[in-house]
């Protein structure tokens, strides 16, 4: 298993991979410019993660996604410490995330973990997109 950069190239395999997970994909690859990164297995993309990073100190993780072969193998809190030291790295203090209200597994392992790390619940939201075409 690889933990690594995104590149160009890897786009379908992600959206494809956040298709299984049912993540919302990005509407087009430009959506995914910040902190990318991807876990690779014999070829295959199996997890990924972005972090939409402005101009402070926060940053916030918009696509996170692991294969559901893959859940309980750690292998989404090793991207979530990578992401953590890439964003840390480049001056970032903290970041959100948004949870997926049937992603119970997640919410109750977020949940279990919190205080040990350092992990606040904000509260509860609903996120909507619109999408904006040419005004007539």
């Amino acid at each position: 298993m690889v933990i690594r950069q995104y590149k160009q190239e890897d786009y379908s395999a992600v959206v494809r991979l956040l298709v299984v997970c049912h993540v919302e994909p990005p509407a087009e690859e430009s959506d995914l410019k910040g902190a990318c990164i991807v876990a690779e297995e014999n070829g295959e993309i199996v997890g990924c993660i972005w972090a939409l990073v402005g101009l402070s100190t926060c940053a916030h993780v918009d696509w996170f996604a692991v294969h559901p072969d893959l859940r309980h193998t750690k292998l989404g809190w090793n991207l979530l410490r990578t992401m953590d030291l890439l964003l840390r790295d480049s001056g970032i203090h903290r970041y959100s995330f948004f949870i997926e209200p049937d992603n119970i597994d997640f919410i109750n392992l977020v949940e279990k973990h919190k205080t040990a790390n350092k992990i606040q619940k904000l509260r509860d939201l609903r996120f909507y997109r619109r999408e904006i075409g040419d005004m007539k």
